[in-house]
């Protein structure tokens, strides 16, 4: 499903609301898991033990569009050289914007970054490698979705887990092909001047209780051409 809506800059203070409810959860994590397993040493002469908040993460979740089709069209052999080249691409621009791959999927990956700007530049270049691929087969040529939300979620190892990483997800299920969607945190974190923020829906993300801004993210110049064009 492909999300469009009506362009408002990055100036969106009125959607970019969420986080007041529940962006404080996910952005700034709940009091009790910095303070869970604090013991009183001196009356039961146990350690007292505490666990730290997570830190603060943009995730980032690409979706392989018409994957299945895709490797019908090209057969097995064909179609595992072209995700393996996709991976090694994903991967070199996640780590050129500082980004980490955490999560990979049979369509997809899970990335992230310590800030906005940095997220938002790997899914706009993710997406320009493909526009710009040199595919000698037009019938497989790669396209893919990407959709960008925030929060503090659980390490595990080199894994991540939470709230933040489903919300990518199904951000990212919202979007079509070659699109950049994002959940209304992302732009609370930091002013983003070269992005154009538009303004696509507010929906309940399944599985979620509250209703989440989501808006299609642009470079600017690109979204200055697409306005002299129309």
């Amino acid at each position: 499903m492909e999300v469009t809506g009506k362009r408002e800059g990055t100036q969106v203070c009125a959607q970019v609301s969420d986080e007041a409810r529940i962006g404080r959860s996910l952005l700034a994590g709940s009091c009790s898991s910095s303070r869970v397993g604090t013991t009183n040493r001196r009356s039961t002469g146990v350690h007292a033990t505490t666990t730290t908040t997570p830190p603060l993460r943009v995730l980032l979740h690409t979706d392989l569009v018409g994957s299945t089709a895709l490797n019908v069209r090209v057969g097995d052999e064909n179609f595992v050289r072209l995700w393996a080249d996709h991976r090694a691409m994903v991967h070199r621009t996640a780590v050129t914007h500082e980004g980490h791959l955490f999560h990979h999927t049979g369509d997809g990956f899970g990335l992230w970054f310590h800030d906005s700007w940095h997220a938002v530049e790997c899914a706009f270049e993710i997406h320009r490698w493909l526009q710009l691929g040199d595919w000698c087969d037009p019938n497989a040529a790669l396209a893919v979705r990407i959709g960008l939300a925030a929060g503090r979620p659980v390490a595990r190892g080199s894994d991540l887990f939470g709230l933040a990483v489903v919300r990518a997800v199904r951000v990212c299920a919202l979007a079509g092909a070659g699109q950049t969607l994002a959940a209304s945190e992302v732009l609370s974190i930091q002013a983003l001047p070269c992005v154009e923020a538009e303004f696509a829906c507010r929906v309940v993300l399944k599985g979620f209780c509250e209703p989440t801004s989501v808006f299609g993210l642009h470079p600017a110049a690109e979204a200055a051409g697409a306005h002299a064009n129309s």
